[in-house]
């Protein structure tokens, strides 16, 4: 039996909201020619794409272990026997 479960996808979809619109904040910056201001947006954007990536990162139990995968790469797997405290 596989069950899959995301980290947190409210936080995925608001992450991901801000961190799209910084990226566009920074581009405008480019026009503008304000350099200081696109170095702050595109922090902003890096940033909060990583905070987005993470949440959205998927948890797979299944009668090997624990699985996470991030944007479709695993990540890390732990096997039951390794498991020591669930809770």
């Amino acid at each position: 039996m596989k069950r899959c479960f995301v980290v947190n996808q409210e936080k995925a979809v608001v992450a991901g909201i801000v961190s799209g619109t910084s990226l566009v904040m920074a581009l405008v910056m480019v026009y503008l020619g304000r350099m200081g201001s696109l170095l702050a947006f595109g922090l902003l954007a890096a940033l909060f794409g990583w905070i987005a990536a993470q949440n959205a990162a998927v948890i797979v139990l299944d009668q090997t272990g624990v699985t996470k995968t991030l944007l479709g790469r695993r990540v890390s797997h732990m096997d039951w026997n390794q498991v020591r405290e669930a809770g």
